[in-house]
């Protein structure tokens, strides 16, 4: 995304008869055709591993949570490929952003370990949802609609955390683009 961003290839961009926000969708739609092909090869590589576990309910959801946090992840990715300029920050945001996430939200430690003002903060993290919804799905012993609506409530959450901030790129995108950025 760097590279698109660049002031050269940015000027020519900005020549063609194609709208700023009609670029941005497509750089979207690029990027997400990418996650989405990953996370495809991650399910697959996850069966032929565990072969023996077979395909249940579980499974499903998780790779349900997998695609939707993918997606928010890479609205996150996006926003900040629109916002840094140059390749040392991003490689630092690109390392300190997940692991900060990651730390706060629960990932490497259980969120029942976490105090409540860090998980009152991580609540603004789609990670925190992510491994929220993941501990959810793993407590689960059947599957009914009742007890499935928490489990959606969180992939929703996540998705409008996607939503946000790609919204809020195109917004700074357009902003940048007639200078006022």
């Amino acid at each position: 995304m760097l590279s698109f961003h660049n002031v050269n290839i940015r000027r020519r961009n900005m020549v063609t008869p194609m709208s700023n926000k009609n670029m941005n969708l497509q750089l979207i739609a690029g990027n997400l055709i990418f996650v989405l092909c990953y996370d495809v090869l991650f399910i697959i590589f996850g069966i032929i591993l565990n072969k023996d576990k077979g395909i249940n309910g579980n499974a499903l959801l998780y790779w349900m949570n997998l695609i939707i946090f993918s997606i928010s992840a890479l609205s996150i990715s996006y926003l900040v490929s629109i916002l840094v300029k140059s390749k040392g920050a991003n490689d630092a945001l690109s390392y300190v952003l997940p692991l900060g996430f990651s730390f706060i939200s629960g990932v490497f430690v259980p969120q029942f370990l976490l105090g409540e003002s860090v998980l009152k903060l991580a609540s603004f993290t789609p990670v925190y949802w992510y491994v929220k919804c993941n501990d959810t799905i793993g407590s689960l012993s059947n599957l009914k609609l009742a007890n499935t609506k928490e489990i959606f409530y969180y992939m929703a959450i996540q998705i409008g955390f996607a939503a946000a901030l790609f919204s809020l790129s195109l917004v700074i995108s357009k902003n940048k683009s007639q200078g006022n950025y």
